[in-house]
This record gives structure tokens, sequence and C-alpha cells, in this order.
């Protein structure tokens, strides 16, 4: 079984994906028609088919941790996470689970970190496919030049989360 729930928080409204155990995904909105709840669901199906609106234990520590994220008590998420994607992209978000609190990156050097120093194209599509934003700090992934660079969520989301980790970068021109 897999579960979702909406919430609403500092950055709009979130869907939170869950299967008994493990958080699937935290995507920005209030629907279950975006890129990637059908990449969950294509990647899942394997796993389980039915879909449900409601709780798992996980989905309430999520909330409960995102909570004392935004009021700026908790700097490390302490979930159990399913990484659903390609070896590549899964190497990439570990990499970003890595980047500590307060800090940013470049993609060249998520690239240079996994191994792979010329695949900064792959590594800035891997973090734009995340599906679990927040919790995977994208967010803290930026441009080589030290401005901001997009974000798949907008890049108000991107700034805020930012500032409450004590950075703020301005929007690339």
């Amino acid at each position: 079984m897999i579960f979702y729930q909406y919430i609403d928080s500092p950055f709009g409204e979130i869907t939170l994906v869950s299967d008994e155990q493990h958080l699937l995904g935290l995507l920005f909105g209030h629907s279950l028609e975006t890129r990637y709840t059908k990449r969950i669901a294509k990647l899942s199906k394997t796993l389980v088919e039915d879909w449900k609106c409601g709780s798992a234990t996980v989905i309430e520590d999520t909330k409960k941790q995102l909570l004392e994220y935004c009021e700026g008590k908790r700097q490390h998420f302490q979930l159990p996470l399913k990484l659903l994607g390609s070896e590549f992209q899964v190497s990439v978000w570990q990499a970003l689970l890595a980047i500590p609190f307060g800090k940013t990156q470049s993609y060249k050097q998520i690239a240079a970190t996994i191994g792979k120093p010329s695949a900064v194209r792959a590594v800035a599509n891997a973090n734009g496919a995340n599906a679990i934003a927040i919790i995977i700090p994208c967010h803290r992934v930026i441009s080589s030049d030290g401005s901001i660079g997009g974000y798949s969520g907008g890049i108000d989301k991107k700034q805020a989360m930012l500032k409450i980790e004590g950075r703020e970068l301005v929007k690339s021109d």
C-alpha cells in the first residue's frame, strides 16, 4: 500500500508519499498528477499497486520533523527513505544527503564527489528528479559561480529553505 497526504507548509502545499515503512516522496503542490508521483507509481508498481489517502507512521514523523526544520529547531532529518531511481540518480541523491545544513555545493562539486567530474549536466538532471525535496536537500545545490541557480519547486522555495539554514543567495540574471 502507498499512502499519501496533503499538508500545508511555509513552502505552500506539499504532498507526502510513503509505503508502510519508508518515505517515497515530499512533493510541492496538492496533486498526485505530477511527474514525481507518476514516477513513484511506475517505480513502485512492482512493490504495490494500491494508493490510499491516509497516513503511516513515517508520514507523521515527516510532518513533525518538517515543522521542526521550518522553525529552525532541526538540522538533520531522521527518516527511513526509499530512493526510487537509477543507480546514477541514487548516487547523486546520496551525495546531496551529505551536504551539511547551512552549506551549499555546486553541481560540479557533486559530480566530482560521485567520481563523475564530467557529468555536471547529468547531476543537474538527477538533482531535478529528486522526489523527496527538502529531506534530500537538492536546494543546497547552486551554480558554480555562487548564484542560486534553478529549482524545480521554484526559486522562492529554494531561497526560503536556504534562509532557514542561514544562507541568502540571489537569483542569477
